[in-house]
């Protein structure tokens, strides 16, 4: 990819005072990786983009086993729509999309990252057979405030990989607004952080 055309994301400066991962866990997913379904041409495509044009923030892709995860759930649940909030380059979205019947609604703020995920978007929709993806140019609290984020639902799945410490209210809200079906499932990234919440 043209790495001129991409400025750096503004969400790699807080990537670059992260911590690294232990290289134990980057064995450990190397492992589930080798030992699962491998990742479509367009889903992997879209982890090697982001890696190369944000490589201190690559890690807010999902991940091939998580990706993998997201994709059984929906199949599993029969899953007609979804909704992501929190794009980055699309690479869980795809995820999504390709066991998704009908739609996935992702919603982000950073329209640099979100042109470059919307042209794996138009890739997928080329080549592949898969749900529709809805883009949406917003912040996640102004989306779920809006008369559109019930328009859009209410949906099969909802993925939150977003404001990690506002997931207490992204949660009220979801269920407030009525933005799940019943029966559904609402999945967030991170919950764990690190391990610190054990703290």
């Amino acid at each position: 990819p043209d790495l001129t055309a991409a400025p750096l994301d503004p969400r790699a400066a807080e990537a670059l005072h992260a911590a690294r991962r232990p290289a134990r866990d980057d064995a450990v997913d190397a492992y589930a990786a080798a030992h699962s379904s491998r990742e479509p041409a367009v889903v992997e495509a879209c982890r090697l983009d982001a890696l190369a044009r944000y490589p201190a923030a690559a890690h807010m892709c999902s991940g091939h086993a998580q990706g993998l995860l997201l994709a059984t759930l929906c199949r599993l649940m029969r899953c007609e729509s979804a909704l992501e909030l929190g794009t980055f380059c699309g690479y869980g979205t795809l995820w999504l999309a390709s066991a998704t019947k009908t739609k996935v609604v992702t919603v982000d703020r950073d329209p640099r990252a979100a042109a470059v995920a919307a042209s794996h978007f138009a890739r997928a929709a080329r080549e592949e057979a898969w749900a529709a993806v809805v883009q949406v140019d917003a912040d996640r609290a102004d989306y779920l405030a809006s008369d559109r984020a019930v328009d859009d639902g209410p949906h099969d799945l909802i993925y939150v990989d977003c404001d990690k410490k506002g997931y207490a209210k992204i949660f009220d809200a979801i269920l407030d607004r009525g933005l799940l079906k019943p029966g559904g499932a609402a999945v967030f990234d991170n919950t764990l952080w690190k391990g610190k919440v054990v703290d």
